[in-house]
């Protein structure tokens, strides 16, 4: 339904400086469209999936912080990020794929909040939660829930409905 994953045996995905989960995310400086996938039955069936899942888990449950970054607001980032890589071709818009979720009765209306400061990695440690507001509360009002019955519905991107 949305795009293909693109799959690779390592992945790389932002974790805070000296972070127990570093080693499950191949710790890096950036989160690339190309690190995660989109559909469910990826995060079982491909080592992209397996890494991506791995890594997520890890940084979900991790209560791990240094100065002004924590595991939970990467944690955070990289869903917004693989929310805009897999339902908007974020960064590179010419990838995207048709999806009925794109449309301004579904997700589109959230996609300018989710994408907020460029999906930075210095908004996402200053100010992780900036998101929530922008775009006029966007992610956090009627929208919401009609992408996530747009995603749901379709069957194999209950991952990213989540």
């Amino acid at each position: 339904l949305l795009l293909l994953s693109l799959a690779r045996h390592t992945v790389g995905i932002r974790v805070s400086p000296n972070s127990p989960c570093a080693s499950q995310c191949q710790d890096t400086t950036r989160t690339a469209s190309d690190d995660i996938v989109c559909e469910d039955a990826d995060f079982t069936g491909t080592s992209a999936g397996t890494a991506w899942k791995s890594c997520m888990t890890c940084l979900q449950n991790s209560t791990y912080s240094q100065g002004d970054e924590s595991d939970q607001a990467w944690f955070l980032y990289n869903l917004r990020f693989s929310f805009d890589s897999c339902l908007f071709a974020y960064p590179n818009e010419t990838d995207a794929r048709s999806s009925p979720c794109q449309t301004s009765a579904a997700c589109g209306p959230l996609q300018s909040a989710l994408e907020y400061g460029n999906l930075s990695t210095i908004s996402a440690t200053v100010d992780g939660s900036g998101y929530c507001t922008a775009s006029d509360g966007a992610v956090t009002g009627k929208f919401y829930e009609a992408c996530l019955n747009c995603l749901s519905d379709g069957g194999s991107t209950n991952y990213i409905a989540n």
